[in-house]
């Protein structure tokens, strides 16, 4: 079976893009260049986010 997906194998594809995390940190980098205060509840936007905690629980931690 050649390793591309059949045009009926692509229709079951569902693909969530979890960009929380990303987007968190972009906010953190954006202050940094500004010289704006990173505050606790920045880093908790990226601790808390949903991409982040499913890469912690992927890891096992």
């Amino acid at each position: 079976m050649p390793t591309s997906l059949k045009a009926q194998d692509t229709a079951m594809l569902n693909v969530k893009v979890v960009s929380d995390q990303a987007e968190a940190v972009i906010k953190i980098l954006d202050k940094k260049v500004l010289n704006k205060e990173i505050t606790e509840s920045d880093w908790q936007s990226v601790f808390l986010s949903e991409g982040y905690l499913r890469l912690q629980k992927k890891k096992g931690r």
